[in-house]
């Protein structure tokens, strides 16, 4: 890869604000570059759009169980019912290694009614107690969406994460959340019956690819257009103020202070309860080392700082915190149209560099990379006019260009793997293999027609069109349509379909929702900062994340990788960025370029034999990035188009390769989540 080619990604630190109320209830929209982003990265989490693969994984926090009633032991199960609301962040041990409370925040902030949100909260706790000197305060993480799952964030991420950050002298909780609308999050917001969903997914998705006809694009858009009209019936049914009036951006930053000031509360209670057991055990500290430590853990109310990750939408989330509560950050690492076609440019000249053996698409072509791309658009023209049809054990395959654009997409906006995938799609797509891009039926979509718990579309579209005052007519979203077609030649019409569209939604005026109407970036925060990007973002291309460093005065990392987040690029460099940004709140420079540790085509093998040869900080270091970037983001098609090729070694290759074992963490640290 280019070694000017980077990602951009951001972080924050501590940071702190007060905003008056009259500020906070302004009903003015948001500025024009954060609706645009906000609508770039709707993909994030999928958006409930289903191709032939599944899109995003299914939210396993919705698991039956029993609670657990002592220390936490190898359980996966979990009901979130038996876990009583609380107006304090009361925790109760979960899903084995993780503690989880049920937090109640207004459902209006700006209202004195007595109707509630509960936040579904998960913490993987730091492996030191509050009243350690080490101890570094609680790290908040949004990974985007704007309706992916914090919990399942957590979950599946949370090991690894706590390797590359609690390694050294500051050690972390690691926090996140289901924002108002989604996953284990309460009340549930229901949308369409799961059947129902299941067949307007596949006529949107089938009617994206055709929009340059009139009488196609008339239905797509109606069909974009249903869910604003369900939503409308349910809010004209509805007596008193609806939940899906409150989704929205700045709501979600106000139940993040709220998240920290309760953080603050327990940490100090928390720190009283070590003081009772050291004091029972006879080892009581004096009365110097007591004031220090009280002094280290008290609550300051209302000032309360934030240490936030976000990874897509959670840059806006960040942007927007920092915007409105400058005072109140402590730090950000943030993430950051047109990377697309960047992409598949360097696609073409990585594979065709790679060679058949590595890169299976190369062997459609004898020369090199100019004719690879003569050969991308060659057949996409050709599945454009000829989708590729058969029976598969029983089950039709119908294969457009959305749906492989969508598999790419995905890839790429996974990032190691994505340049993996891509070569084996396009093989298969010029040898118009039906059996490769099959999948078995999806028996989920029959198995209840009932209103299903989570409508991600619905979540997703509830932010998006409570945040902005766009409700385009049919002329203007053609319009847009076309300019994109215009812009991004081999990509228009799949942006068609991913960005949400909201006429019929309740406008500005028939909504109390809830929007930040300030500027962006005009305030200091307390402390600056962290922009972190990959080069080429299918996404948001590296000229956001500059923008956004200029307008904050931030620092940014510039990750030569590919990829969506810096999540699904591994680079070793960084993670210790990020680190060091943690701990110190600062980086090498204001402007770093890290170099991606895994090369687009490197097989897994030869990364497991180059970390033999890494000093062992680094290997723990990349072996938790590979472990994220496997599973990046969840349920991704392009994983498990390489999926057979990946698999990562287990302790049996060095205990880099696994989660910190509970049992090392102290009973102290256990202690402070009981009574």
């Amino acid at each position: 890869m280019d070694e000017k080619s980077a990602e951009p990604q951001v972080v924050f630190r501590r940071f702190h604000s007060r905003q008056e109320p009259e500020s906070r209830i302004s009903h003015r929209k948001h500025t024009i570059g954060v609706a645009l982003v906000i609508i770039i990265l709707y993909l994030g989490s999928g958006g409930g759009i289903r191709l032939a693969h599944s899109w995003y994984a299914k939210d396993s926090a919705h698991s039956n169980g029993t609670l657990f009633s002592s220390s936490p032991q190898v359980d996966l199960r979990f009901d979130w019912s038996a876990l009583e609301p609380s107006t304090d962040l009361e925790y109760s041990p979960c899903f084995h290694e993780f503690y989880c409370a049920r937090l109640d925040v207004p459902l209006n902030w700006n209202s004195t009614k007595d109707n509630k949100f509960v936040l579904a909260i998960i913490k993987k706790p730091a492996d030191v107690d509050v009243t350690h000197p080490n101890y570094g305060g609680v790290v908040l993480f949004n990974p985007g969406g704007p309706a992916a799952s914090g919990v399942d964030f957590i979950r599946r991420y949370g090991g690894p994460l706590d390797r590359i950050l609690n390694n050294g002298d500051k050690h972390y909780d690691l926090l996140s959340w289901d924002p108002r609308g989604v996953g284990d999050t309460t009340p549930v917001i229901h949308g369409l019956a799961n059947l129902a969903r299941h067949d307007y997914d596949q006529k949107v998705v089938d009617l994206a690819g055709l929009t340059e006809h009139e009488e196609t694009f008339n239905r797509f858009y109606d069909m974009k257009g249903l869910y604003g009209k369900f939503v409308s019936a349910s809010l004209s049914s509805h007596s008193e103020d609806h939940p899906v009036q409150f989704l929205g951006t700045t709501n979600v930053v106000r139940d993040m202070v709220h998240i920290i000031e309760k953080h603050g509360q327990w940490r100090e209670t928390a720190a009283e309860k070590i003081l009772a057991m050291q004091r029972k055990a006879g080892q009581q500290f004096n009365k110097i080392q007591i004031q220090a430590i009280r002094q280290q853990v008290a609550y300051q109310e209302d000032a309360e700082m934030l240490q936030y990750w976000g990874g897509s939408y959670g840059t806006v989330l960040g942007q927007t915190f920092a915007s409105m509560y400058p005072e109140k950050y402590a730090g950000e690492l943030r993430n950051m149209l047109g990377g697309a076609r960047a992409i598949m440019k360097n696609f073409t000249m990585e594979c065709a560099a790679a060679g058949p053996a590595r890169c299976e698409f190369a062997s459609s072509s004898s020369s090199p990379a100019d004719t690879l791309t003569h050969k991308w658009r060659e057949l996409f023209s050709e599945i454009h006019k000829y989708p590729i049809t058969d029976v598969i054990k029983a089950n039709p395959v119908y294969v457009t260009s959305i749906l492989v654009k969508g598999i790419i997409f995905s890839g790429w906006f996974t990032g190691w793997y994505g340049y993996k995938a891509a070569g084996d799609v396009m093989h298969n797509l010029a040898l118009r293999n039906a059996s490769f891009f099959s999948s078995p039926a999806d028996s989920s979509a029959c198995g209840d027609s009932d209103l299903t718990a989570f409508d991600m579309t619905i979540a997703t579209s509830g932010v998006f069109c409570n945040d902005g005052e766009k409700r385009r007519s049919r002329d203007e979203y053609k319009e847009y349509i076309d300019s994109v077609d215009k812009e991004l030649t081999d990509w228009g019409s799949f942006w068609a379909l991913t960005n949400p569209s909201c006429q019929y939604w309740p406008t500005i005026e028939e909504s109390p929702s809830w929007r930040y109407a300030g500027l962006f970036g005009t305030r200091t925060t307390a402390n600056p900062i962290l922009v972190v990007s990959q080069t080429l973002d299918p996404v948001t291309s590296l000229i956001y994340a500059q923008d956004a460093a200029k307008r904050f005065s931030a620092q940014l990392v510039e990750v030569q990788g590919i990829g969506h987040t810096s999540f699904g690029y591994p680079s070793i460099c960084a993670m210790k960025e990020l680190k060091r940004y943690l701990d110190t709140g600062k980086v090498s420079s204001d402007y770093t370029y890290c170099s991606a540790s895994v090369k687009p085509f490197q097989t897994i093998d030869e990364v497991i034999e180059m970390t033999e040869k890494m000093a062992m900080e680094d290997r723990y270091i990349l072996a938790s990035a590979l472990r994220i970037a496997g599973d990046w983001p969840p349920g991704s098609p392009a994983i498990s188009v390489v999926k057979e090729k990946t698999a990562l070694p287990g302790r049996e290759a060095g205990d880099w390769w696994v989660d910190r074992d509970i049992s090392s963490i102290g009973a102290l640290v256990h202690a402070q989540y009981y009574a």
